[in-house]
């Protein structure tokens, strides 16, 4: 995987070329048993494709010069804020093969506005190209970004007012999702999961992951809160990957008898005890790994974010 500062050198230096903009409006199938998104590609004029494409790059080089900014993969998301996501599990959700075929030369049917209106716009994607670079950017629209024609709209013409006769599109810098080569990045876990329909993907995940810490045989979930998936879907991806989980909770059952005041948790016929929401919880962050010492001061915590060191 790609470090941030790899993928920050590789933006800066696509938007440092001579580059070409590529408009293209996402529109929901006709077909209502169809979900997913057609993309048309919108026929801009060279104002319009210029305005777009100062605008976009603008907020492309301001997102990447927070140099708080780190890159986890997915599966590894934790409660940090200045993240970059790459997408890594295996099952992926049904529009990116749409999204990559925008990202290679093939080209997209035109926007048609003889049976299609702007208020079908659901979505954009902005394919920004150089001579040795494609990266496409993807942005759900919002109600805020589609002005209505039932409303009065004015415009200067000459020196007088005019009416606008049209339903309108706003445009703005940001992105929610990055496609660069074959890999997709996400700027917000919450976003995703909306327009992308992750939660089915995620629920799969969640259930495998509970029943991988059962077949341990180290707990008892006792009202089925485990299984049911009550914890937060980004502690259940880390668990997936945990390599106290892989090494079969080697050492939980010890820390837990060790530490049974300090969580709250009791260990009976050799096995944890699952009683409560809570206790669910603590036993998930302690999969994770979150509970840490330091060894200078002696004190305890409870991390919400960590970078392994070698």
């Amino acid at each position: 995987m790609k470090t941030i500062k790899e993928v920050r050198d590789l933006i800066n230096n696509t938007l440092a070329e001579q580059l070409n903009l590529y408009l293209y409006l996402g529109v929901k199938d006709k077909d209502i048993n169809n979900k997913e998104l057609k993309y048309f590609h919108a026929d801009l004029d060279a104002k319009s494709t210029e305005s777009i494409l100062k605008e976009y790059t603008t907020s492309i080089k301001s997102y990447y010069s927070n140099n708080d900014l780190s890159l986890l993969p997915l599966s590894e998301v934790d409660a940090r804020s200045d993240v970059l996501l790459k997408y890594d599990f295996h099952e992926q959700p049904a529009a990116f093969p749409h999204l990559l075929k925008l990202c290679d030369k093939q080209n997209a049917p035109i926007f048609n506005f003889a049976d299609k209106g702007i208020l079908d716009v659901k979505t954009l994607a902005i394919k920004i190209s150089s001579a040795k670079t494609s990266i496409l950017f993807f942005k759900q629209l919002y109600p805020v970004s589609l002005v209505k024609q039932n409303q009065i709209l004015l415009m200067k013409f000459d020196e007088r007012f005019q009416s606008v006769e049209s339903d309108i599109l706003k445009i703005s810098g940001g992105f929610d999702l990055m496609v660069l080569g074959n890999d997709f990045y996400i700027t917000s876990l919450k976003k995703f999961e909306s327009s992308f329909n992750f939660f089915q993907i995620a629920k799969d995940i969640q259930q495998k992951t509970s029943k991988n810490i059962l077949a341990l045989g180290i707990v008892d979930d006792v009202l089925n809160y485990l299984a049911d998936g009550i914890v937060p879907k980004r502690d259940m991806f880390r668990v997936a990957k945990s390599e106290i989980v892989n090494n079969g909770g080697i050492g939980i059952l010890n820390f837990v008898i060790n530490n049974k005041t300090r969580f709250k948790l009791s260990v009976v016929n050799g096995k944890i005890q699952l009683t409560s929401k809570e206790s669910v919880k603590t036993f998930i962050k302690m999969l994770n790994d979150d509970y840490l010492k330091s060894d200078i001061s002696g004190y305890n915590y409870d991390s919400l974010a960590k970078d392994k060191m070698s």
